[in-house]
């Protein structure tokens, strides 16, 4: 920092950098030093599926690991035996992205659930946990017949017009 008076004062948490601004003589940077530190965002992440699909369903979260060198620091991710859960991408060096598929093909109704934990090698805040939700719904179909219906009444009448339909549910029952 300067030997002058400093008119504003400065700091960027990208680059670690603390920058004094003084009257006349310029712009000074003193690089400071951060500890290494892991954010992992979301830490939670749900979704559903049908019953008897057979539909994959992608997901993934966001890694930093910041700091004062936190660009070059590895990181890696392992999960529960979730036999529904397919990883992808589970190791990565600074910034990058956790991705994994859910698998609910054979899976009966109901909810499930995976822990998956992030770790980066001495950061601040490491490891993180993420807890990964499937929730099975049961597959419901519904039918109406006929699917339109019209009538016509004359002005002035009193006499109510009365229509049916025929409805169906079909599916899985929990």
């Amino acid at each position: 920092i300067p030997n002058v008076a400093v008119f504003d004062l400065a700091y960027n948490a990208e680059t670690g950098t603390m920058v004094a601004a003084t009257h006349g003589r310029g712009m000074f940077g003193l690089q400071m030093a951060t500890p290494i530190f892991l954010e992992v965002t979301p830490i939670s992440r749900a979704d559903t599926a049908r019953d008897n699909s057979a539909d994959p369903i992608p997901d993934s979260a966001r890694v930093v690991v910041g700091g004062t060198g936190g660009s070059v620091v590895p990181w890696s991710a392992t999960h529960g035996a979730a036999p529904w859960s397919t990883h992808t991408n589970f190791t990565g060096v600074g910034i990058g992205s956790l991705n994994w598929t859910r698998n609910p093909s054979g899976l009966p109704v109901g909810t499930y659930v995976d822990t998956l934990t992030v770790t980066a090698a001495g950061a601040v805040g490491s490891p993180v946990q993420i807890v990964d939700t499937l929730v099975v719904l049961p597959f419901i179909n519904l039918a109406v017949a006929p699917t339109s219906r019209s009538d016509s009444v004359l002005e002035g009448s009193s006499t109510p017009s009365l229509d049916s339909a025929s409805v169906e549910l079909t599916g899985t029952d929990p």
